[in-house]
């Protein structure tokens, strides 16, 4: 069977054709981007972390950028110290949650807003630095994962008396 364009002068296939997407992939295969494997971080997300929504509902490109945040914050915090891949997968969704698309007005000094009749209120203490967010869970894992180190889970903050 032969089937013409809007103006009948061109054929066009009648077999189906397969999306030429590049991010789209066989379900089997991993999905990897940079030096994140999404398949295993989802998969983690998925099963140990408490507020998963944000991330899991996120596309590969946001994803993969709070999972840099993550990798990159714990780093800068934890100078010296193995970080294990688990413990950036959990970060990655502390941040997501922390910097979605309403708790990223607090996080940027609003104080409230309303839409439609539906009010947010934010108050002062919501806003913080990335290094704030590292929940115990996370310094557990890191912790955990150098046992030679002993530096009160490799924190230091200043006090003021």
């Amino acid at each position: 069977m032969t089937q013409y364009d809007e103006w009948a002068n061109t054929e066009l296939p009648t077999e189906p054709t397969t999306p030429s997407n590049p991010e789209e992939q066989p379900s089997d295969e991993p999905v990897i981007i940079g030096e994140w494997d999404l398949t295993e971080a989802t998969e983690y997300v998925a099963y140990h972390a408490v507020d998963n929504e944000d991330f899991l509902s996120s596309d590969n490109t946001i994803q993969v950028r709070f999972l840099n945040v993550s990798k990159r914050t714990l780093q800068r915090a934890y100078k010296g110290y193995l970080i294990p891949i688990e413990a950036s997968y959990l970060f990655a969704c502390v941040l997501n949650a922390n910097f979605n698309d309403t708790t990223v007005m607090a996080q940027r000094g609003v104080a409230g807003f309303s839409v439609d009749g539906i009010s947010f209120t934010f108050k002062d203490w919501a806003k913080k630095e990335l290094d704030d967010l590292i929940t115990d869970d996370i310094r557990d894992l890191i912790t955990e994962a150098n046992p030679s180190i002993d530096s009160n889970n490799g924190r230091i903050k200043w006090v003021t008396l």
